[in-house]
């Protein structure tokens, strides 16, 4: 692991240290726990609480101790208020969400990780995976039943039994849960923009009791030109405890692009404007600052405050500061936490015309009042074939900095300490119920090249990035020399390099006819990419193998266009397989199989209908292979899109059922 320290003055040094230490420990299973208890109980039942009283909820979550080696504050104001963390904790516990499942790790025995919610049998999940809460004993969320795709406030009891609670407000994307003065409230907003609360005590049991109003007489009206800001990080600013902290709730006046961003105070309803927002995003708020991001990976990155009462602005971390310290456009740029006195962003490593295997992310402490800055660690993130989470749950905890990130072919539960932070220790890798095939690959031997690069146009009034591309590619065990030719060949079509000079010259042109470059007009030109990645299995046995892989190609317009391969292969004689190695009949007969099945498409979404299609297959075909691929069902064929059918279709598949072919390979052994 490679741990830079860098200056506000550009000047960088950087010390090389080596992943020392990983703790491997057993998959666990999803079950339904005990809350409070190190015993874990069962229940897949779920009950209604229908008392005519609803709730509210989301807490500050229990008291913590301060970092003893200050580099974070976890008993500050502003961070209680940070109800997104991605990761809460209690003395025993950490919970968090993914994969749209509440997981517990216990702190003591980090294999015992269970999945509290939802329970087995129950067809449920989390819908908010930010706004969870603890309180005495109990934990509730937003969840959304699968079967009416409706939200609702669940809660989760000492016995890992599930309550769906019963209030009069319909919970939405917008909504948010608070507990606030022993209350839980649900808010959320009407057609009208305009901030609804209902509030109910909470029971010894954790119940919900009478309903309370303490918010019942305040008139937060967004008004016509007001809507609910949407914040990259803290989105529930609108709560109870968020009103009482600030004495009132943020808002902007439009979406989009150009935005300016008000304060209505709880006790007059008249909008103050704190500052234009236009292209930036505001990261955190705390008691007396805004903190503001503008991450374009175009053209600029800027971190900056506004004072809330002068509304002046100071520059923390701005676009020359970032290149002077080897960062360019291409930098992914976001705040991951932050306290009363400083703010905590991960900044991704640059992407070059060199490719890189992983990204890796740096994380920087700079101080909210003069800017100065202190490079905490950095973490490389593993990369999964199979999905493209990247560290989306990560955030300070009382022992360290806390993430998931993909090792050793699995999703982990990861921490570095305060006291050695150039470490990644894996708590935990349970079975997190993702749907993978990379281990079963790894059985064959066929492992995953990953390749990210970018190529930048750069002259005297411009630096943006112009092309980038993002490569998995499949690599087969070199048993064969049809293997061997596979992964030569594969990466020689995957060389991006004309397609990246090509957009470099492109930009140079469009260079030519702009004004010189300043922080009101950047270049009109947005970057082209290519991506090739692993999609998946369609059929595996004990000795054959079909491997898919799409591409996405964008060079302007609405959308890009893409593509899936397939890649029937023997593992026993190293062959890639055609179809006629695998089918006795011949191409003719083939399409007209194929077009026997036309029907199992849906008429409405074929542009010729049933007969045109028909007629184009056996055109285009008969003289020509098909995209084909294994199921376990059969022989599956797959059109382009726009083929015969429009692009939202996606890309048409036909299966030919087995037993209407002659096999000439014995398949499901």
């Amino acid at each position: 692991m490679r741990l830079v320290f860098m200056s506000k003055n550009g000047k960088f040094s950087r010390l090389f240290l080596t992943t020392s230490l990983t703790l491997t420990l057993s998959l666990c299973s999803c079950t339904s726990p005990m809350i409070g208890s190190k015993e874990s109980g069962s229940s897949n039942s779920i009950t209604d609480n229908s008392s005519d009283n609803s709730n509210l909820a989301a807490s500050f979550g229990p008291d913590t101790t301060e970092a003893t080696n200050g580099t974070i504050n976890l008993n500050s104001q502003s961070r209680k208020l940070n109800f997104n963390e991605k990761i809460k904790e209690d003395e025993s516990y950490y919970y968090y969400c993914f994969n749209s499942k509440l997981w517990r790790t216990s702190k003591e025995n980090p294999d015992e990780t269970v999945c509290l919610f939802p329970n087995d049998g129950l067809d449920l999940q989390a819908s908010h995976p930010d706004n969870i809460l603890i309180y005495n004993d109990n934990i509730y969320l937003i969840g959304e039943d699968l079967a009416d795709y409706n939200e609702y406030v669940y809660r989760i009891d000492i016995n890992g039994a599930i309550s769906k609670l019963s209030y009069k407000t319909k919970v939405g994307y917008t909504s948010g849960i608070d507990i606030h003065n022993g209350a839980l409230y649900v808010y959320s907003f009407d057609l009208d923009n305009n901030i609804l609360f209902e509030g109910y005590k909470i029971n010894d049991d954790g119940s919900l009791g009478e309903e309370c109003g303490d918010f019942s007489d305040l008139d937060l009206s967004l008004g016509d030109n007001l809507v609910p800001v949407h914040l990259d990080f803290g989105d529930y600013i609108y709560s109870p405890s968020s009103i009482d902290y600030y004495g009132g709730i943020y808002t902007t006046d439009s979406a989009g692009n150009q935005a300016s961003l008000y304060f209505i105070p709880k006790d007059n309803n008249n909008a103050r404007k704190i500052a234009d927002i236009s292209g930036d995003d505001v990261a955190a708020i705390t008691k007396d600052k805004l903190v503001m991001i503008q991450s374009n990976n175009l053209i600029d990155n800027n971190l900056y405050t506004i004072d809330i009462n002068s509304g002046e602005r100071n520059d923390l971390l701005t676009k020359e500061e970032l290149k002077s310290m080897g960062y360019a456009h291409s930098s992914y740029f976001s705040v991951i936490d932050y306290d009363d006195n400083n703010i905590f962003v991960m900044i991704r490593h640059p992407l070059t015309e060199n490719p890189v295997p992983n990204y890796v992310y740096d994380i920087l402490k700079i101080s909210l009042s003069d800017g100065s800055i202190e490079p905490l660690v950095n973490i490389t993130e593993g990369e999964d074939p199979d999905n493209d989470f990247g560290l989306k749950v990560l955030n300070f905890t009382k022992e360290g900095l806390m993430y998931l990130n993909y090792a050793d072919s699995s999703y982990s539960l990861c921490y570095m300490p305060y006291d050695n932070m150039s470490s990644q220790i894996v708590l935990a890798s349970p079975d997190y119920g993702l749907e993978s095939s990379v281990g079963i690959l790894e059985q064959y031997g066929i492992t995953f090249k990953t390749l990210h690069n970018a190529y930048f146009y750069t002259d005297d009034n411009y630096d943006v990035m112009t092309f980038y591309s993002d490569l998995v590619v499949p690599q087969l065990p070199a048993t064969s020399d049809d293997f061997i030719s596979f992964n030569e060949t594969i990466l020689d079509n995957l060389d991006v390099t004309d397609m990246a000079k090509s957009s470099v010259k492109e930009a140079g042109e469009i260079a030519l006819s702009q004004d010189a470059y300043d922080e009101y007009s950047p270049m009109d030109i947005y970057p082209y990419n290519y991506t090739y990645r692993y999609a998946g299995l369609s059929y595996y046995d004990s000795r054959y193998v079909c491997l898919n892989t799409s591409d996405y190609q964008y060079w302007g317009g609405a959308h890009g266009i893409g593509w899936q391969y397939s890649y029937t292969l023997d593992m026993q004689d190293g062959k890639i397989l055609a179809l006629s190695d695998v089918i006795g009949q011949s191409q003719s007969e083939f399409v007209e199989l194929v077009c026997d099945h036309v029907y199992d498409l849906d008429e409405g979404s074929l542009f010729s209908g049933y007969d045109g299609t028909i007629e184009q297959i056996r055109d285009s075909y008969t003289d020509n292979d098909f995209n084909w691929f294994l199921t376990p069902e059969g022989v599956g064929v797959r059109f382009a899109s726009y083929e015969i059918s429009p692009y939202a279709e996606g890309y048409p598949q036909i299966i030919v059922p087995y037993d209407e072919l002659t096999l000439l390979i014995n398949l499901g052994n």
